[in-house]
Parts: C-alpha cells; structure tokens; sequence
C-alpha cells in the first residue's frame, strides 16, 4: 500500500519552493485562423490581468490538459498524483495561476506583451510585469481545445521552472526516498525550524534550516531566492556568500543576473543580451536595462 501522509506534506512544501517535463510535439501547426484566434485571445488577457479580472483566466484555464503535461511518471508517481490531485492540488494550481492578478493589483504592477510564438499546436504567450521598483517574466503555454484558447501551464523566468515541472519535480524527489528515510525526516525537521525561526524573526537561524534542505534534485531558483532574501537582512558578508554559493550551484540566467547585478554591474551588458536571446526582443528591454529596477 502507498503511505501517502508525510509524502504529501513534503510535495506540498517543495511544490512551494521550487526540468525534466518534455513537450509533447505533433506534426499538425496551427492554421493562420487559429493563429489569429489566439493572438486576439492574448490581448483580452493581458487586459483583463491589469483591470484585475479573474474571468479570463478562470474560465480558459484547462486541468486536464494541464495535467497531461506531468509526464514521464512511474506507476507509483502517477499514483500519488491521481490521489492528490483532485483534493489538493487543483487548488494549489488555481491559486498560483491567479497569483499574478494579485501581485500586479496588489503592487501597483502592470503587465506588457513581450512576445507570442506559434510553435506546432501550442503557443507561447512571454509577458513582461513591472512594478515600481521591480520586474519579472512570465509565460503561459496556450493550446487549442475544442477550437478554442486554453491556458495550460505557466513558467516563471526567476523560478526558471513551469508549473508542471515543479510537480515533476516534487514526485519523483519524493518517491526517490521512502517516507521514513532519513532524507525526508531531515528534510521535514529543516522545514518546521525554519517555520519557527521566521515566526520568531530569528533570521539567522531560518537561513541555517533553509541550507539543510537538499536541493542537488530541486532545479529551480524557488530555494535559492529564500536564501537570498532572508541573507539580504543579515549583512554583506552573508549575503555575498550566500549569492556566491547559489550562483555556483545554479548557473542559470537568473543567478547570472543577480551575481553580476550585485557584484559587478561591468558584466551586466552580458547578461542583457542573453535575456533578449531567451525572452525576446521588445522595445520595452532599452527602458528597463536603464532603469533602477531590479528584476524579483
């Protein structure tokens, strides 16, 4: 019999921090009228994030085609899936796709298109969101069903990770180790002291629980970005090392940007270049290379 319990505490929480998902490619591209259909499809939804409107958003989003997308699971994985996925993680999926609504209603944000690629049967959809004293990147995957637009994931370029894979992720760690392995209990015993440590603003002793959660399996920057903000506060010293240590174990866009925003701004112009490469080219980029934003 599966033990689901304290599996599941640990995916819910890795789920909260944190690439092995492949897309599923076919042969047949979309037609210039679909193309158009999702086009038009783009701009209502971007207006309807900055009038804080829900409605868009809620009624293309498509679980089952999300789901589709956790791929490439053993039968004990896609287990634990079909378990959970209806009590618990549906919710936790609406919520984070109605996240950015929040943040750009919350924080006095807007949101611009970067770009829209039709690649076979799914599109692309890069937007940009700025906010008085920061930035960041987002992207929606878009198919087609029953010939109408369907949001199906969401990636965001600071977690360098799409939602599904962050699932991916958190099932295939968690069935790595069995529910009473020393991994899991050191993992757990990591979490709920860092949950005291913040509750009793002792930052020091949240950073130090934090170090003790592997993370060679997590590949997004979810952990890492804790580190960072929770180092920010305990001084130059902790953080430049806590920012050395996490570059060096990433190696990824987004800690090149932070690594060189923090320690050398002369190697920045790399940096930028290589964002326009991944992201796409947009007028908007001259603006905020220039800008004292920071992207978070």
């Amino acid at each position: 019999m599966i033990n689901y319990g304290k599996g599941l505490f640990l995916i819910m929480i890795l789920l909260s921090l944190t690439n092995c998902n492949s897309d599923k490619q076919t042969t047949v591209d979309f037609t210039d009228a679909q193309k158009q259909q999702i086009t038009a499809y783009s701009r209502k939804l971007i207006n309807s994030i900055n009038s804080y409107d829900f409605s868009v958003v809620n009624s293309t989003w498509n679980n089952e085609l999300f789901k589709n997308r956790i791929t490439n699971l053993t039968k004990t994985q896609q287990s634990v899936l079909d378990h959970i996925f209806e009590k618990q993680l549906k919710f936790q999926i609406k919520s984070g796709n109605l996240s950015i609504i929040h943040n750009v209603h919350d924080s006095n944000g807007k949101v611009s298109f970067v770009s829209l690629t039709h690649r076979n049967s799914y599109s692309e959809l890069v937007l940009l969101l700025t906010f008085p004293d920061t930035y960041n990147f987002f992207k929606y995957r878009i198919e087609l069903e029953k010939n109408k637009p369907a949001l199906v994931d969401f990636y965001n370029f600071k977690d360098d990770l799409w939602y599904s894979e962050k699932i991916i992720n958190s099932l295939k760690w968690n069935s790595k180790h069995d529910a009473y392995s020393a991994e899991i209990h050191e993992a757990n015993a990591a979490i709920r002291l860092y949950k005291t440590a913040i509750t009793r603003e002792e930052k020091i002793d949240a950073l130090r629980a934090l170090n003790q959660i592997p993370d060679k399996d997590n590949l997004g920057n979810g952990l890492s970005t804790m580190k960072l903000h929770l180092a920010m506060d305990l001084g130059d010293t902790i953080f430049t090392g806590a920012l050395l240590q996490e570059y060096e174990q990433k190696q990824n866009l987004y800690m090149q940007y932070l690594y060189y925003w923090f320690t050398d701004s002369t190697q920045l112009d790399n940096v930028y270049q290589s964002i326009e490469q991944n992201i796409g080219a947009t007028s908007h980029f001259d603006t905020l290379w220039n800008s004292d934003r920071i992207w978070d």
